[in-house]
């Protein structure tokens, strides 16, 4: 393998293990095997780079498609339904101090695990829709329209929420 691929591989960890990691930890809700995902991810792009001597087009989509593919290897060998829940409290750790747990999760059970996910993925982690759009293998417009319709759900309930206070 080249040393300038070696290093842009080991430049996109760096730059990337966090937001990998908690994506990880989403799906699987185990932080070693989410460490294991991570690995995975990461060893099949060095094969992939070995056996074609660049990298993927869309880096960061391949590593996190590769992730999603080990767990739900991993889900299915648990014998548990492929359906990947995404739960948002392990994502946002340090940022949950500000925010109450309890009120969070009662928000994301509003939503479908796809509406989940996106939010997660664009919101949290900054993909593009484009970039889920690939990872879900879906077209843009759907991505977005799971997108809007979470981001409508939580804002309808903040709003409903809001009111009974007042009231």
């Amino acid at each position: 393998m080249k040393s300038t691929l070696k290093l842009e591989i080991e430049n996109f960890y760096r730059n990337n293990r966090d937001g990998l990691f908690r994506y990880a930890v989403s799906l699987i809700q185990d932080s070693n095997e989410a460490e294991d995902l991570v690995h995975t991810g990461m060893q099949v792009l060095v094969e992939f780079v070995r056996e074609n001597q660049c990298l993927p087009d869309h880096l960061r989509c391949f590593v996190v498609t590769c992730i999603r593919n080990a767990a739900v290897d991993t889900l299915r060998k648990r014998q548990v339904s492929e359906t990947m829940i995404v739960d948002i409290s392990h994502i946002m750790q340090k940022d949950m101090m500000a925010i109450e747990h309890e009120n969070l999760a009662r928000l994301f059970s509003l939503l479908t695990e796809n509406e989940k996910e996106v939010i997660l993925l664009r919101d949290i982690l900054g993909y593009s829709f484009r970039e889920i759009s690939r990872i879900h293998k879906r077209s843009m417009f759907t991505v977005a329209s799971w997108h809007r319709r979470g981001i409508c759900k939580l804002r309808l309930f903040l709003l409903e929420e809001a009111q009974n206070e007042n009231m």
